[in-house]
Formats: C-alpha cells, sequence, structure tokens
C-alpha cells in the first residue's frame, strides 16, 4: 500500500483514507479532528497524501484549501 511508505505517518494516513470513503472532499481542520493531529500535522500529512497521488488540492488558494480523493469519485462518473 503506498501509505507504507510515511512511516510513523501511515497509521493516520489509513485512518484518514477510511474517512474520505464516506466523505471525499475535506480542509485540514477536518483532517485534524479525524486523526487528533495538530494543525501543522495535518498539513503535512495532506501534503504527503498529494504526493502519493491519492489527494488532489482543488482550491488553487492560499488560505481555506479544500482536497478531494478524486479517484475514488472517478469511480462513479466513468
Amino acid at each position: 500500500m503506498k501509505t507504507s511508505a510515511l512511516g510513523s505517518r501511515a497509521t493516520n494516513a489509513q485512518k484518514l483514507i477510511n474517512f474520505l470513503y464516506q466523505r471525499p472532499l475535506l480542509n485540514a481542520a477536518v483532517v485534524a479532528r479525524v486523526t487528533g493531529l495538530t494543525p501543522a500535522s495535518s498539513y503535512k500529512l495532506l501534503n504527503d497524501l498529494i504526493k502519493l497521488e491519492i489527494l488532489k488540492e482543488i482550491t488553487g488558494g492560499k488560505r481555506g484549501k479544500v482536497y478531494i480523493f478524486e479517484k475514488y469519485l472517478d469511480l462513479f462518473y466513468q
């Protein structure tokens, strides 16, 4: 699994991915709530999941970013 490359963050990544199957759009505050991480650690986890091509940032802004589990949603729109 891709998340095993995240080392100590792999457990929180898996917890977040399980959550994404129920709610495929989220922001850093949701990540913090689901995982119990600090805001800074939440952003690090989000960046890791972007690098692994699990999440995609869709707002393009510097603040209030929203992330999508695009590959999962694509299964419903093909």
